[in-house]
């Protein structure tokens, strides 16, 4: 087999030897509860394994999904103009939420964490307001784990 040229055995093999390892990251009680999916591939629980296949192909069509590797990503760091982000980079598009208007000259505070989605096979950055009337990227690089502290 060419080094490069993983199988569908392969990654079959890769994947059940995932799901194990992902127990401890999530909220599953056991590797069967985990559902995984690669090309050509699926472990694990049948619907969930279904539903990362679909979200694989949605991401790799440019339909849905978070781009987390793209061109500029890396000049994307400090404060940038909302024009400059999309001169410098893949990103199409800046939005603001809560009806946050964001212009050209719309001063993004990136704080090194600069992750857009796909939308209809476009780039789309979604912010949200900060401080002195600049704006912040709606995604952190550290988000607050949800329930991790009750139950």
């Amino acid at each position: 087999m060419d080094r490069g040229t993983a199988t569908s055995a392969d990654l079959a093999r890769i994947l059940a030897a995932l799901r194990p390892a992902l127990v401890p990251q999530t909220a599953a009680a056991s590797p069967d509860e985990i559902g995984l999916a690669a090309p050509g591939a699926r472990g694990g629980y049948p619907r969930l394994a279904d539903s990362a296949a679909r979200a694989a192909a949605d991401a790799e069509a440019g339909r849905d999904g978070r781009a987390v590797v793209y061109p500029g990503r890396p000049r994307l760091t400090g404060i940038v103009t909302v024009a400059d982000a999309l001169a410098w980079s893949a990103i199409d598009e800046v939005v603001g939420l809560a009806d946050v208007v964001v212009g050209p000259e719309t001063l993004l505070v990136t704080r090194g964490h600069v992750r857009p989605v796909w939308r209809a096979g476009r780039l789309v950055l979604v912010v949200q307001p900060a401080a002195g009337g600049t704006v912040v990227p709606y995604e952190t690089a550290t988000p607050t784990p949800c329930c991790a502290d009750h139950g």
